[in-house]
């Protein structure tokens, strides 16, 4: 008679040994979640959130417009509002029948079924669903929020994966180092509560690396699927899954070179284990590619154009730098290589992370054939990672957020380099009158604990700069100002989250019935339904200029901003004083000013003002020219002809001191916003801020045709500026 093999179940010993790996991920996800309305939203949020519902609703209902939905909250001005005007009722998470704010009915399935030349939607759909569940249905978080919640849930993922991966291979504390160094890396820090592609993208490629690595490790091919799976929802995230294959090259050579040199290896070749896994491989790509493919419904009409549509894309904006040296030229690597994402693993990783990673480089080098080569894989996942954006040819912006899943591999290294501390102190530490008075185990704990103390700093760092913590520059630059004061490109890319923090300040301290205006930047970066409802919000619109109407300007500080000589900018910048500022460690990252006397700067005076007489000593190019220099206000132009209507309004204007070297001044006639040139009588006006200037010169584009006869122009300059 044959026994029946008995499973028995595990015991609480063992269920609790499982479940040790998971503790740290949801600690740090609980803190992460508690702090997740101080984050403002990413700079295109607002159109991934719109096309999110608009492709859940197709896919839940097969509808692809939003009739039938609750209406959200109208204000005074026709545009969303956090209270209706009418009702007075609150579109919040209290609301009784709640609507997104980005379920609008411009921006619905119709709208986005051309949008092709773009990311794939997936991360959307996720998070809209999340939107769903949390705000729409439940009420358990407001608007925005419940779409940042799948960005958490996704970092949680990626902190699970990499402390359960650590802990299968190096043992439960360095999965602890592991997952700090995760959590406390500045730039995952804040990006987890509003990046909505490249967290997630992030985490699904780590998953599909961990069960591809998994499945070999183990021998067991059913893991080829879970990582297919992870795969695709990746690469329906963001495209950068397409670069795993060349990650995934040096591990199986590594891997499988020793295999291939037994003299069994043609039999083993053909065993029915290896021949389920060379099916699944087969059948990765095309599972990997299905779940993109289903989950953008935009791509069914036409799959080979759009699709190869997708990849011109990416195409287009990961390769546009351009090289004049040879290809594989020492110009070509000394000359046009990106030093950029190297400068930023090294200055934005936390010290901490960096030793620690060091000293697992180190012992990876050393014992690279433990856990079937797992060391190797990280390694290689970290270096080709950085590499495909630093050689020639290669192009990224905005730091390393766009290859933040390099922070998985470095977060599992420094795990490894944690753990080799940690047992050389121990080694060194616990001997003589140490050895007498406790155990090993005593003494190995509380090296553990001293350890992860050196987590402490960076933990108090970034409790200080909260919620800012993606501008974090470490020591060794100086930190934030010492990279503003180096110039290191992209040194503060916030992506819009500091426009809540001034939402915040507007809503307590702003006057009654208020208006606000953009310095730069595009309407959808500040969220009408954060905003206070009685100010009233327009991007390009209220702007008064010299007229001071009293209207508030914010702006989100870029380096390289394109609006920084413009007329907007040089006004708030060079005559007002600002009444909130956000700063990091002395460098500001957001303004807010109030366009009125009262807040001109002390020993400026705008107000008074002189007509200037000039002759004109050119027509080609129109020259006029002032009896000696002033500091300009604004140059005026009435018309009595179209033709020069035409030829004058788009003419580019220049203003020089000498009459020889010319400045362009970046804005022509009538370009600044209809509130700032409403009060002058004039066809055109150009508005300058007290450019030092005798000469103005006036080039109409060639083409055009305009007898000086018909225009009659005036020349107005400070009486006296400051």
């Amino acid at each position: 008679m044959t026994e029946k093999r008995i499973k028995e179940k595990p015991g609480v010993k063992a269920i609790a040994t499982r479940l040790l790996p998971f503790i740290v991920p949801v600690l740090f996800f609980i803190v992460s979640l508690s702090t997740l309305s101080d984050y403002g939203m990413n700079s295109d949020s607002p159109v991934h959130f719109a096309r999110g519902q608009a492709f859940l609703r197709y896919f839940m209902t097969g509808k692809t417009d939003f009739d039938g939905l609750p209406p959200y909250c109208i204000g005074v001005d026709d545009y969303n509002s956090r209270v209706d005007f009418e009702t007075k009722e609150v579109c919040d998470r209290t609301r009784k029948n709640r609507t997104s704010e980005f379920e609008h009915i411009g921006l619905d399935y119709n709208f986005f079924k051309t949008d092709i030349y773009g990311h794939p939607p997936l991360s959307d759909i996720f998070s809209a669903a999340t939107n769903k569940v949390f705000f729409a249905t439940f009420g358990l978080l407001e608007d925005i929020d419940s779409y940042h919640l799948y960005i958490l849930l996704s970092t949680l993922l990626l902190a699970i994966v990499i402390s359960v991966w650590v802990n299968e291979t190096y043992g439960f504390f360095a999965s602890v180092v592991s997952v700090f160094a995760l959590y406390l890396f500045p730039l995952l820090l804040a990006e987890q509560h509003f990046n909505i592609k490249d967290p997630p993208m992030a985490a699904f490629l780590t998953i599909s690396l961990y069960f591809f690595w998994k499945s070999f490790h183990e021998e067991k091919p059913r893991y080829l699927l879970w990582s297919a799976l992870a795969g695709g929802i990746s690469f329906a995230t963001k495209f950068n899954y397409v670069f795993v294959p060349v990650i995934l090259l040096p591990w199986l050579f590594a891997l499988f070179y020793p295999r291939i040199r037994r003299p069994n290896i043609v039999s083993e070749i053909y065993s029915k284990k290896n021949l389920v896994f060379m099916m699944m491989l087969v059948l990765f790509p095309i599972i990997l590619f299905t779940v993109f493919y289903l989950s953008w419904p935009v791509l069914w009409s036409d799959p080979v154009h759009h699709v190869l549509t997708v990849f011109k894309f990416y195409k287009d904006i990961g390769t546009n730098a351009v090289c004049g040296y040879p290809i594989l030229s020492p110009g070509w690597f000394l000359k046009c290589s990106n030093p950029v994402p190297l400068q930023y693993f090294v200055l934005t990783l936390p010290l901490v992370t960096l030793a620690f990673f060091s000293i697992g480089i180190l012992t990876s080098l050393i014992r690279f054939r433990k856990d079937s080569y797992v060391a190797v894989l990280w390694m290689s996942f970290l270096f080709f990672t950085l590499l495909r954006v630093t050689i020639p040819g290669s192009s990224i912006y905005g730091g390393i957020r766009q290859i933040i899943e390099f922070i998985a591999p470095t977060a599992m290294i420094a795990g490894i380099g944690g753990l080799t501390l940690r047992n050389i102190l121990v080694v060194v530490l616990y001997k003589g009158e140490l050895a007498e008075q406790i155990s090993r185990k005593t003494a190995t704990i509380i090296i553990s604990l001293i350890v992860l103390l050196a987590f402490v700093p960076i933990l108090v760092k970034m409790y200080r700069i909260h919620p800012n913590e993606n501008v974090y520059f470490n020591p060794l630059i100086g930190g934030l100002k010492g990279a503003a004061e180096k110039k290191i490109p992209f040194y503060i890319s916030t992506y819009a989250n500091p426009y809540l923090q001034g939402v915040k300040w507007l809503n307590t301290n702003a006057q009654p019935n208020s208006r606000l205006t953009l310095v730069n930047g595009v309407g959808q970066n500040i969220s009408r339904g954060q905003l206070r409802e009685d100010i009233l919000y327009a991007a390009n619109a209220h702007r008064s200029g010299y007229n001071q109407d009293g209207e508030y300007h914010i702006l989100l500080v870029q380096p390289g901003d394109p609006t920084y000589n413009m007329f907007r900018y040089l006004f708030v910048e060079k005559f007002l004083d600002p009444l909130y500022v956000v700063n990091v460690e002395g460098v500001p990252i957001l303004k807010i000013w109030k366009n009125d006397p009262a807040h001109v700067k002390k020993g400026i005076n705008i107000s008074e003002e002189q007509r200037e007489k000039f002759k004109i000593s050119s027509t080609d190019p129109l020259v006029l020219e002032l009896s000696t220099a002033k500091q300009l206000k604004r140059i005026e132009v009435i018309f009595s002809s179209e033709d020069c209507k035409d030829a004058l309004l788009v003419a580019p204007i220049f203003t020089s001191e000498d009459g020889k070297i010319f400045q362009p001044v970046s804005e022509h006639f009538n370009d600044p916003a209809f509130e700032e040139v409403k009060n002058y009588k004039a066809d055109g006006v150009a508005l300058l801020t007290g450019e030092r200037a005798r000469f103005i010169a006036i080039t109409p584009l060639s083409g055009t045709v305009c007898n000086l006869s018909d225009v009659d122009f005036t020349v107005v300059s400070f009486v006296k500026l400051m």
